[in-house]
């Protein structure tokens, strides 16, 4: 959920360090106004291309969304400015055809996943899918195993896609290096490169007729503990920076965050989407 409303909000134009209160922002021009709609906006909102994660070519907006100007901007300055000010910035915001809308991830709508929803990445989920594969005769040309192997692989190419923006990162603020140099505090076995690797493994298998399942699922198992170690290093090293950095890196650091986010939602989708294919190879759906 959005953070609620500051009980002291206060705007600011564009450029300069003065700020207004709601009071103030009623009193001045239409010229101010609608700059001050346009600041507001911008330091929330943004187009889903900078940091949305996609699935099957369609935005998918886990951190809250998608978000529609007009209501956003209403619901904030409705009591404020005249619609007539609020149309013109809508109409300016919707002018190259974007009409959804992603939270930033340093603005009050980022909704930041809790701990809790990442408390399945924690635990092992597949070990006992590992034993069943690895006990008891598989189905993969049954119908529901060809169409979950399928699902299963787009799963794994958006994982592919949110670890190659990872690596796209710049160095951690703190430290000298790319991801890998998080990595310190892994757990053996956990690493950048190796789910790299898990993922490029678990794609050549899956387009066998009769592909490795043990092997599969013991690197799904692999990517569901990356991703939980992943998602606690980074808000680690991210709180760190910006109590040493000061706000103006909080950009970098949101960035950074909503990245590693990214992937371990996308670690989920492969492990949902491993589980039924495990289950469809031993016909238990």
């Amino acid at each position: 959920m959005p953070e609620p409303k500051p009980k002291r909000v206060r705007y600011r134009l564009e450029e300069g360090d003065t700020t207004y209160t709601p009071s103030q922002v009623k009193r001045l021009g239409k010229e101010k106004q609608a700059e001050i709609i346009r600041t507001w906006f911008n330091a929330n909102f943004e187009d889903p291309v900078q940091e949305m994660p996609r699935d099957d070519g369609d935005y998918f907006y886990p951190y809250g969304g998608p978000f529609d100007a007009n209501s956003v901007i209403q619901d904030e300055f409705g009591d404020l400015i005249s619609y007539a000010v609020m149309e013109s910035v809508i109409e300016d915001l919707e002018s190259e055809g974007l009409s959804e809308w992603a939270p930033t991830s340093g603005g009050r709508f980022y909704d930041r996943p809790r701990d809790d929803d990442y408390e399945f990445l924690k635990t092992d989920p597949l070990e006992t899918l590992a034993i069943q594969v690895a006990t008891r005769p598989l189905k993969f040309a049954d119908p529901e195993a060809r169409a979950a192997v399928k699902v299963l692989l787009e799963r794994v190419d958006v994982l592919e896609r949110e670890l190659e923006a990872l690596k796209q990162l710049p160095p951690g603020i703190g430290h000298n290096g790319g991801p890998e140099d998080d990595e310190a505090s892994a757990p053996e076995g956990i690493s950048v490169a190796q789910a790299t690797a898990d993922v490029a493994y678990v794609k050549t298998e899956l387009r066998e007729p009769e592909p490795d399942a043990v092997g599969v699922v013991k690197a799904v198992s692999r990517l569901s503990r990356f991703g939980a170690w992943l998602r606690g290093a980074t808000y680690k090293l991210s709180a760190k920076a910006v109590e040493k950095a000061g706000a103006d890196m909080i950009v970098d650091v949101g960035r950074r965050v909503a990245t590693s986010d990214a992937v371990s939602h996308a670690v989920h989708g492969v492990v949902e989407a491993a589980t039924r294919w495990g289950h469809a190879i031993l016909s238990l759906l």
